[in-house]
């Protein structure tokens, strides 16, 4: 790159002015044009547009990456918890931030929503057809099958036979999710028709669901559409209760599309067929926020025994809009709601309740003050001394100084 380059002259008070001399410095000049750091280049996350993504030389979760090892081999991608699923499982599984992990579903839907009509993308409306195959998709016995919608192909490469790879025990999970948004779309327009207004969600406005299907096609995770502050009042309208004045006051700083859904349903309940999606999108808000849990001698973690019983109480509660539940049914659901309100709320502020505290394991302890940014004392972590070894070498390694700030984060190395 000239000296005469506009990008040259804006990084010059940052470049190493003796590239001449040493080529590891030459190196790190273009790692600094194209790391991103303005955005010129790369996203950070794997799923945001523009950047490869998470892979297996993420150890210090670079920016920029080969796309080859120096043998030819291509870099494989994988996910890596924390930032693309919560909640680590056994051979890499966990739970994942998005409610639909195909991207095909995903774009489907951003453009049923038609919240940005005029993004070229998804601003193309679905056909009859499309949205038909959407609902095919979505209520499919296998969701590793691949489905294309109009002339937009899926995101990435796709298997010959239309079928993608997908980890046995994640299938489940991902059947469940698809499920829930195939009952949400039906069950709007099974409310749409008993409102007189138009079933052809493909051609017309969606009504109160625009935002809320935008972003479940669109964005990158959905832990954002229930902040930290709107847990406690999700939880309690997934478990019968009814929003007061101060809970749509929590929704409206924390939630505020569901806000403003359940506004349009008269403000102190979500409808029935929206219970699966928003069981779901609690679970993801919830579990990414960096909760710890093991099953070790026969119990299992803090977390999973605090979401038992609220999925056994969300269990019976749906079971409940189909039939009238026997005394003995009725008594569980009285327990199994009211021990997920003792334990849950300890989740929820990632504040375990003293009983909490003295039933975990001594490695959930560990863990859970590593990610609260604790010490083994529980008091807070402060930085590394000036004079410590680790820093040194991160402070040679990665660190950018601009005016009045500095970015720290690990560099790729290019041969």
């Amino acid at each position: 790159m000239g000296s005469e380059d506009p990008l040259t002259r804006a990084f010059a008070h940052v470049l190493p002015t003796n590239k001449a001399k040493s080529p590891v410095l030459q190196r790190d000049y273009q790692v600094l044009i194209c790391d991103g750091i303005v955005g010129l280049a790369s996203a950070d996350g794997a799923q945001k547009p523009g950047g490869l993504g998470s892979s297996s030389l993420d150890a210090r979760r670079t920016f920029c990456h080969p796309s080859r090892y120096l043998t030819g081999k291509p870099l494989e991608k994988k996910s890596i918890s924390g930032r693309n699923y919560c909640g680590a499982g056994l051979q890499g599984g966990g739970l994942k931030r998005k409610l639909l992990l195909q991207p095909e579903l995903r774009e489907a839907l951003a453009r049923l929503s038609q919240h940005r009509p005029r993004d070229e993308k998804l601003g193309k409306r679905l056909s009859r057809a499309d949205f038909g195959g959407l609902l095919d998709c979505l209520s499919h016995d296998d969701p590793r099958v691949v489905k294309r919608f109009g002339p937009e192909e899926a995101e990435g490469p796709l298997s010959k036979d239309g079928r993608r790879r997908l980890l046995v025990e994640q299938q489940t999970m991902v059947l469940d999710c698809n499920r829930a948004v195939f009952e949400l779309l039906t069950g709007i327009q099974a409310d749409f028709e008993r409102r007189g207004l138009s079933l052809d969600l493909w051609d017309h406005w969606v009504g109160e669901w625009t935002e809320l299907l935008y972003s479940l096609g669109a964005h990158d995770s959905d832990e954002a559409l229930i902040g930290p502050g709107a847990l406690h009042v999700v939880r309690k309208l997934l478990l019968g209760g009814e929003a007061t004045l101060e809970d749509r006051r929590d929704l409206a700083r924390e939630a505020p599309i569901l806000r403003r859904i359940l506004d349009s349903y008269g403000g102190l309940t979500f409808p029935a067929f929206f219970t699966c999606t928003l069981y779901h999108l609690y679970l993801i808000a919830l579990l990414a926020r960096g909760p710890t849990g093991f099953e070790a001698g026969g119990r299992r973690g803090w977390v999973h025994e605090a979401i038992d019983p609220f999925e056994r109480a969300v269990d019976l509660f749906a079971e409940a809009r189909r039939r009238p539940l026997s005394i003995e049914e009725r008594r569980h659901l009285d327990e199994a709601r009211g021990l997920a309100n003792e334990l849950l709320p300890g989740v929820e502020r990632l504040e375990a309740s003293p009983q909490q505290w003295e039933r975990m394991s001594g490695h959930e302890r560990s863990l859970l003050k590593e990610r609260l940014g604790r010490d083994e004392q529980g008091d807070e972590l402060h930085p590394l001394p000036a004079g410590h070894a680790f820093r040194a070498e991160q402070d040679a390694l990665a660190c950018y100084p601009f005016p009045g700030w500095e970015q720290k984060r690990g560099l790729p190395w290019y041969m």
